[in-house]
């Protein structure tokens, strides 16, 4: 069962360059996604319902009878860690064995987690050693770190009350579970007025409300120093550092799109299913986000109007999301979880599950100037609410999907907190097409430059608002990452292209193969070129997008 419930991690774990949801109607398809997302003025096709529905004036229409993509960007330890799960040694690495009482799972050795684990253990030791020595003690030790960990990050605040309620309830909480809560908490953050980890915060908080609760009782329990020894700050503050250099990082997404759709002369109509997944974290052990499942009818015109082509589209979408806590499947590994341990998707997604309906207005234009072409587009032209339902389960949302009730569950009074498409997205953009006359068939070059979401800036000036819902907005606004960069050579008519781009700081490339009906397309994205522990450069992250495509 544990390699099942790696596997099923190693999914999870696949993720994204751009972080936040801003745009759940942009999916990073091969054919945009190798050209740095750079597409607002070279719209056409499949794409033109993603990017400017100008596009749909092509006089040659394409028909995508059935396209299939997935894509993932995932930091490039976390193919270490599949690696590991698969019982393979990435980059030919030797997993060593831990000397210590309870084995690091195996898959999870050598990942530079080993002496974290041990400084936690050890913690786990004293925590016991207090807890014999008195009760009471141990029990204010525990309740000290939740409180503390609470403090550290509220989102833990109700997973940290049912343990305080089982304390108080005179139930035991194990070395397991608050393994697990440290472990998901932000140790690797440091604490700004001491200048330790936030593990080494939290161990202090335990001891002392230990001697405190042992000075009342009158008895006597071992101190931290007792137990981990003189300099054990030191000791943790150092096996935090080391585990937060080599451990994958927590900013993640993952996804898959399948649609219908035709485009050209002036028409556009298109069907598209989207599941994606983007989470946000320091590091995997405390990674958090959400899942966000779509089906969308798009509907759209284009017309000229003057020396402009114009063009407009209305996109019905249901839509279904829940918070998700992948973390919670390496908590159980790290915890201690057993083999025929089965994982509770409650400790997964958090809270309920919700459904909505939302109509979306985009509206682009497009303007040629000899071998240039200007591109213009309005992505939720207006600020229309989603109508929100819940779901008190995943078991109750997958029974309403089952039964047909999309939009089923309970209406939602106040939808203040929950997951927002923030309007009037203005994309802006660029492309150079050279006419080489009779050698376009040969060759035909092209070369597109992209800003995507100019004034998103202004977003960012509500601060409270963006830190209530970073999934939502992200924790910033950086406008070179706003700037998409990409360039497309097709060769004989089309039959292969070759694709090259960059935004943010990822580097792209991607080819495509185009046989009679048939559209192959793939892209590779490679971002943060940095020094290894060996001294070798090596990109931290990697990003990948393909399809499958039936195209007329």
């Amino acid at each position: 069962m544990k390699k099942t419930v790696l596997l099923i991690t190693a999914f999870l774990l696949v993720s994204g360059a751009a972080f936040a949801q801003l745009d759940p109607f942009m999916p990073p398809n091969p054919i945009t996604f190798a050209q740095g997302g750079a597409f607002t003025a070279n719209a056409e096709g499949m794409n033109s319902f993603f990017y400017n529905p100008a596009g749909f004036r092509h006089e040659k229409g394409e028909l995508t009878l059935t396209s299939v993509g997935v894509y993932a960007m995932l930091d490039r330890a976390i193919l270490d860690l599949a690696g590991a799960m698969l019982g393979g040694s990435p980059d030919g690495a030797s997993f060593s064995t831990r000397q210590s009482g309870s084995e690091l799972p195996s898959e999870l050795q050598g990942l530079g987690l080993d002496e974290l684990f041990t400084e936690v253990e050890d913690v786990a030791a004293w925590l016991g050693e207090v807890g014999d020595a008195d009760p009471d003690a141990g029990d204010a030790a525990v309740s000290a770190a939740l409180d503390e960990i609470a403090q550290m990050d509220p989102s833990l605040a109700d997973d940290i009350q049912d343990l305080q309620t089982a304390i108080e309830n005179g139930e035991e909480v194990s070395t397991e579970q608050l393994t697990g809560a440290i472990l998901s908490s932000p140790i690797f953050e440091e604490n700004e007025e001491t200048g330790n980890s936030n593990l080494t915060e939290i161990i202090k908080a335990m001891d002392k409300a230990a001697g405190e609760e042992s000075a009342k009782n009158g008895t006597s329990v071992p101190t931290a120093d007792d137990s981990l020894g003189d300099g054990w700050e030191d000791s943790v503050d150092a096996a935090v550092a080391e585990a937060k250099e080599s451990i994958p990082s927590g900013q993640m997404r993952f996804g898959a799109l399948a649609g219908i759709a035709y485009s050209g002369n002036g028409l556009g109509l298109g069907l598209f299913v989207n599941v994606d997944g983007t989470f946000n974290g320091d590091t995997i052990l405390s990674t958090r986000g959400r899942v966000l499942s779509s089906v969308t009818a798009v509907g759209g015109l284009s017309f000229p109007v003057g020396p402009f082509s114009v063009g407009a589209q209305l996109r019905p979408t249901i839509l279904g999301y829940a918070d998700v806590n992948p973390s919670q499947i390496l908590m159980q590994q790290l915890g201690g979880g057993s083999e025929s341990e089965e994982m509770d998707i409650a400790s997964i997604v958090g809270g309920a599950v919700y459904s909505g309906l939302y109509i979306g207005l985009d509206a682009g234009a497009l303007y040629d100037l000899g071998p240039f072409t200007f591109g213009l587009t309005v992505k939720d032209l207006l600020p229309i609410p989603v109508q929100w339902s819940s779901h008190e389960s995943v078991e109750q949302y997958a029974a309403a999907l089952s039964g047909g009730a999309l939009l089923g569950g309970e209406p939602v009074d106040d939808a203040s907190d929950l997951y927002k498409i923030p309007p009037m997205k203005v994309n802006v953009g660029a492309q150079f097409n050279p006419d080489l006359g009779p050698l376009s068939w040969i060759v035909d070059p092209r070369v597109n430059v992209d800003i995507h979401d100019l004034f998103g800036f202004l977003r960012y000036i509500n601060e409270e608002g963006v830190q209530k819902d970073k999934a939502t907005y992200g924790t910033s606004y950086n406008f070179v990452e706003r700037l998409h960069v990409g360039a497309e050579a097709a060769f004989l008519g089309g039959l292969a292209s070759v694709r090259g781009g960059f935004y943010g700081d990822f580097l792209n490339a991607g080819l495509g193969i185009h046989l009679l009906f048939l559209d192959i397309n793939a892209g590779v994205g490679l971002s943060q070129l940095e020094k290894n522990a060996a001294g070798e450069w090596v990109f931290k992250q990697l990003g990948l997008s393909a399809e499958v495509a039936i195209r007329f």
